[in-house]
């Protein structure tokens, strides 16, 4: 109720004050013409100085006809002033002008305000935002409530055999639930197909076993399967990892991601923005600082931050380029093959020995997919996987690149 009788009061005062101005009567004034105001001044001092006897009356007379020959000169060159409009007119104007300012200010509250929300003092919703996120959904009821999203996604059947081993390995483990290696092995194969809430379970599992010895990959492995088991949201189970995560890697970008969608689902954007701009320009490339940008705009606006997102990190050039290209077209078709050859033994051997982007790996399996090298292709991909097993979107780039080689699944 306070908002809208302070809301009220505002309107009306501005209405006022510009209708006001429109009323008959009510001009506003401009002042007076500085050269009138020299003019009786130059009047005023011809009359002091004929009192005092020191000009006589024929001095005095022509002294007042120059002033008032620069008083007619001074009229000829002023501007013409703005007439007054009648009455009637002036009225009817204001009364317009008064009724489409009220009308367009609460048309345009209707649409960019919330005329049914309650007051909410800055507290309130503070505490509303510490309610929420106490009363969050467990990681099993998200993850029930995501099922039909995952059901309407396409997954990949293994054959008839491979899902035997599976069903094997799944009674092994219930016999020896300590088994880090079944699980590790159920883990990729579940993420492989699309089952990603049986996914996060089985790396679930492999964090359990491994204790204090797991690391911060494993945990950020956990905590992306968590989150994506559940159509991108913070469990409080994901939280919990996260926590975890803080003790040994505080400047983690995955760590500060989550922490910032988790702000982000509990109406806190003023304490998810800070995080998520930290992802976007310490985190490079990372899938994490990926999402970071995809999402900071809404944030921002809802922080009431301005920001404008920083040029991506510029990649290392992996491959034949341009100039590479230009020269094989001179060459025999031996000589290319050999250069196209000795490219792509200095990409795979930096990516051995330094790593690289997925988008790097892709690059590798898909020239040897073209030099027919299917097997140093099928050994590309493993390590690719393997290097990259936590990041599902860089899973889908090496995936593609590999079934555009010709591997099997």
């Amino acid at each position: 109720m306070l908002f809208w009788i302070t809301a009220s009061l505002l309107a009306a005062g501005v209405a006022a004050s510009l209708v006001m101005t429109l009323l008959p009567g009510r001009a506003v004034r401009t002042g007076t013409d500085p050269a009138r105001a020299i003019h009786r001044a130059q009047l005023a001092e011809v009359d002091r100085d004929l009192a005092r006897g020191l000009i006589d009356d024929a001095e005095a007379d022509r002294a007042r006809t120059e002033v008032a020959r620069r008083i007619l000169d001074s009229d000829r060159t002023r501007p013409p002033s703005a007439g007054t409009a009648p009455a009637r007119v002036s009225r009817l104007t204001a009364l317009m002008a008064g009724l489409a300012l009220t009308a367009g200010s609460i048309a345009l509250y209707l649409v960019l305000g919330s005329p049914g929300q309650s007051d909410q003092p800055r507290a309130a919703r503070l505490a509303a935002g510490d309610l929420l996120r106490g009363s969050r959904l467990s990681q099993a009821a998200a993850e029930e409530r995501a099922s039909p999203g995952f059901r309407a996604l396409a997954r990949i059947t293994p054959p008839p055999d491979i899902a035997e081993k599976v069903a094997n390995l799944r009674a092994d483990l219930t016999r020896n639930p300590d088994d880090l290696a079944g699980w590790q092995v159920l883990t990729d194969f579940y993420l492989r197909t699309g089952h990603y809430p049986t996914a996060a379970a089985g790396m679930a599992e492999v964090v359990r076993i491994k204790g204090n010895d797991a690391t911060a990959d494993d945990l950020v492995r956990l905590v992306d399967l968590m989150v994506f088991a559940t159509l991108n949201y913070v469990s409080p189970e994901a939280e919990a990892v996260l926590d975890r995560l803080a003790s040994t890697s505080p400047e983690h970008p995955a760590l500060l991601y989550y922490t910032g969608l988790l702000y982000s689902q509990t109406d806190r954007a003023d304490l998810a923005f800070p995080l998520w701009r930290r992802v976007i320009e310490d985190g490079g490339d990372s899938l994490h600082a990926r999402l970071a940008r995809d999402g900071i705009g809404d944030i921002a606006w809802l922080a009431g931050r301005a920001y404008t997102l920083p040029p991506l990190p510029s990649a290392t050039p992996a491959g034949p380029g341009p100039g590479d290209v230009a020269a094989a077209a001179d060459m025999s078709p031996e000589e290319r093959t050999d250069m196209i050859r000795g490219m792509v033994a200095g990409l795979s051997e930096r990516l051995d020995e330094e790593g690289g982007t997925a988008e790097e790996w892709a690059r590798l399996i898909t020239s040897l997919g073209v030099l027919g090298e299917s097997a140093r292709a099928e050994a590309a991909r493993a390590k690719a996987e393997a290097a990259f097993a936590g990041s599902l979107a860089d899973l889908a780039v090496i995936g593609a690149a590999a079934a555009g080689a010709g591997l099997a699944e």
